[in-house]
């Protein structure tokens, strides 16, 4: 998912809300993850069968943090936000060992920087919880129950900490995949980037950008292929590769006829460049982290389109 959405539900689809809308459709299909907290179980027309993994987030008000994996930010949250996050992981997972991490800290902490103490006490409700889950589904007749199941947690109550409290406090948990996963395409992307790329990134997307203006929309969707399918591979329970960019074009077929469509992306002067992976992923992003590139409509404030890219056989490819 775009890598700062703020969803609470477990597989988010981004091509149908407009607030975090991407050139792919359904980042993972709801159906795939039981919307409950711990343990549930739901029933569906029984597809392709596949465990997905998951995270579950919780923090204590008066707390921001942000969640990564394997080095790419997933979601944050801000203090006097809601706390909880269910995310959906699969598209992000290595074949061998992966690493969560849940940052927390006051309110205009850096999370960046190195744990020191502080000074004063922490907000009553301060607490964290970082949890695995799998979501596993079962054949029964002629539905599909899945059922949610919690495997690893690590736990924050700073009341148990001897002495002053440290922040940002960061939770992790490492864990090899429970059932098979797709490596994501960006894990074979260049690491040492060449000089230029961040240019090179910018210019991609105002191509991009420019498609959306003149209408060129198969062009655009064309552009998304590889994490479409990768998408596919990855939440087997939802549309394939194919039927994801037909819903996708539909969509934005739809929302390009609207009254006042508009497509912009930030000055380079005003949008910031980030990579994250390592190396293996580039954006351009606004000030608060969300794409560089925004779509509205007369009448709807501007949402952000976010796009990761990677250099993958010397071309610079959308990879999430």
């Amino acid at each position: 998912m775009d890598g700062t959405s703020m969803s609470r539900r477990r597989f988010l689809d981004l091509g149908r809300d407009a607030s975090a809308f991407t050139l792919v459709a359904a980042a993972a299909p709801a159906a795939v993850f039981a919307q409950t907290n711990g343990r549930g179980k739901r029933s569906m027309s029984p597809t392709a069968a596949s465990a997905v993994h998951g995270l579950s987030v919780s923090v204590g008000a008066g707390l921001r943090s942000e969640t990564w994996l394997n080095g790419i930010l997933l979601a944050r949250t801000e203090a006097g936000e809601i706390g909880a996050q269910s995310l959906a992981i699969q598209h992000d997972m290595l074949p061998g060992g992966n690493r969560a991490e849940l940052r927390v800290a006051l309110a205009g902490m850096n999370l960046e920087q190195p744990p020191a103490p502080i000074s004063g006490s922490l907000p009553a409700a301060a607490n964290a919880r970082l949890l695995l889950q799998m979501d596993e589904p079962h054949r029964a007749g002629d539905t599909l129950d899945i059922t949610t199941r919690d495997v690893d947690q690590v736990l924050w109550p700073p009341a148990d900490e001897d002495g002053p409290v440290s922040l940002p406090h960061r939770l992790t948990l490492t864990f090899a995949p429970l059932f098979p996963v797709v490596a994501p395409p960006w894990a074979e992307a260049t690491r040492v980037l060449p000089e230029g790329i961040a240019e090179a990134v910018y210019a991609r997307m105002a191509e991009l950008t420019a498609m959306l203006r003149n209408g060129d929309l198969e062009a655009y969707e064309n552009a998304g292929a590889v994490r479409r399918e990768h998408m596919a591979r990855s939440y087997p329970l939802g549309p394939n590769a194919e039927a994801a960019r037909a819903q996708d074009l539909q969509l934005l077929k739809m929302m390009h006829s609207e009254p006042g469509f508009t497509a912009t992306l930030l000055p380079s002067n005003e949008a910031r460049y980030r990579t994250m992976a390592g190396g293996r992923l580039m954006e351009w992003t606004n000030a608060a982290g969300e794409g560089a590139l925004t779509i509205a409509s007369r009448g709807v404030r501007p949402s952000p389109v976010n796009m990761q890219f990677s250099l993958v056989g010397g071309n610079l490819v959308m990879t999430r």
